[in-house]
């Protein structure tokens, strides 16, 4: 048994090993284009940024090794820091806590706003379309375990449908939300039907394809959607309506802000509700096993199609938003790096986990400007710094930020 655990250990730690090679290799080639070579007028000249780097990686990960695998620091970190974090957390998991912590932190973000300039008012408003968003998707990713990679194809569906009826029929802000999600609702029910089939990657590739053809299709009708101007544009002299509320305008940063802060509300509300329901366990049935869900009795048909016709559903309600806040829409709005963010927010964040989706859906749509904004020398690599962090994530932490315990116990399962 004790040679049998010192291989095990052995292996882990060769593993351990290569993974920090490769990830202190992979630095130093990502890094090379942008800090290493330099183009000038004598010629190109190699620069030792992308091996400092890479050096760097390679020395931190090795002394994170030697720590972690010291006995001394992992029980200090356990016994230490993790048992009262735990506990903390457990306290704060009782109901009566819960509440005392929703209240305060609704009350904060109720009043903020008016500290707030217009700037970070619209950040914010922003940054609520893409928790909406990214809510959206975790239905049909996280919990029932369908991989989409086109769902900017639905929200583009929801913004344009409130433009042009904005536009054409005069249709109101309020009226435009129900109008907007039965259209998405009724598409995702057309690109649900012809998925049943697919899972995995043959499913990502047809969403992928959906997200794609919506959005040249918007861009090859001019006479209807204002091909790549967008809309309103000549052909539709309308404007795009704001919303009213007994003939008073809401067009304002804070307006919007309170508007934003209540279909966040109602949204995490709904979705939480749905989780705990029935069809939420029936949904995390199917993505643990498809086959065991059909032979427990699962419509696993039906569930599908309600995953996609839910999940579009959100995305019409954010597109009606964010087409009344902007004013202005075009279909490069809506390309796939929006859906490929989208999804970026909810893994980061951990599938499955309503309040891990906020937090990643925060994190990606603010760091992004925190550093165009705030620190302007590393804004040219703010992309690189992005797409870092992903794959960091992706190797030391697969979870997400705030994983769920079934999802936590799905990846060891895996590992194991």
């Amino acid at each position: 048994m004790a040679i049998e655990d010192k291989n095990q250990s052995r292996s882990r730690l060769w593993r351990d090993l290569s993974l920090t090679g490769l990830v202190a290799l992979w630095f130093g080639l990502i890094t090379l284009p942008i800090v290493g070579i330099k183009m000038g007028d004598e010629g190109v000249t190699w620069r030792l940024g992308p091996l400092v780097i890479a050096g760097l990686v390679l020395a931190g990960g090795l002394i994170w090794l030697g720590i972690s695998r010291w006995k001394g620091f992992t029980n200090f970190i356990s016994q230490r820091l993790l048992a009262p974090l735990h506990h903390t957390a457990d306290q704060m998991a009782k109901p009566a806590v819960i509440k005392w912590e929703t209240a305060s932190i609704l009350v904060l973000l109720a009043v903020i706003p008016w500290m707030l300039p217009a700037k970070h008012l619209n950040l914010a408003v922003d940054t609520g379309i893409y928790i909406i968003l990214a809510l959206g998707l975790n239905i049909v990713v996280g919990s029932a375990g369908l991989l989409v990679l086109g769902y900017a194809g639905f929200w583009a569906i929801g913004a344009y449908t409130y433009a042009l009826a904005s536009i054409m029929l005069g249709c109101p802000f309020w009226l435009g939300l129900p109008l907007a999600a039965a259209v998405t609702g009724l598409c995702g029910l057309i690109v649900g039907l012809p998925c049943l089939r697919l899972r995995g990657d043959y499913l990502a590739i047809v969403t992928l394809g959906f997200g794609e053809l919506v959005r040249y299709l918007l861009k090859n009708l001019p006479g209807l959607t204002g091909g790549e101007k967008g809309l309103p544009n000549e052909y539709q002299t309308g404007a795009i309506n704001h919303p009213q509320i007994f003939g008073w305008v809401l067009k304002q940063p804070i307006h919007y802000y309170y508007i934003t802060f209540i279909m966040v509300v109602l949204t995490i509300i709904i979705i939480e509700r749905l989780n705990s329901s029935r069809i939420g366990r029936a949904w995390i049935a199917l993505r643990e096993d498809e086959l065991a869900a059909t032979s427990m009795g699962i419509n696993t048909t039906k569930l599908k199609i309600l995953a996609f016709v839910i999940s579009a559903v959100w995305a019409g309600f954010a597109g009606v938003l964010y087409t009344a806040k902007m004013n202005y829409i075009t279909p490069e709005a809506f390309r796939f790096d929006q859906s490929a963010l989208i999804l970026a927010m909810v893994i980061l964040g951990g599938m499955g986990n309503t309040f891990g989706v906020i937090l990643g859906a925060v994190i990606l749509y603010i760091l992004p400007w925190f550093i165009r904004d705030q620190m302007p020398a590393f804004q040219d690599y703010r992309l690189l710094i992005y797409g870092a962090t992903m794959v960091l994530m992706m190797l030391f932490r697969p979870q997400g930020l705030i994983s769920s315990k079934r999802r936590q116990v799905e990846l060891s399962s895996a590992e194991g």
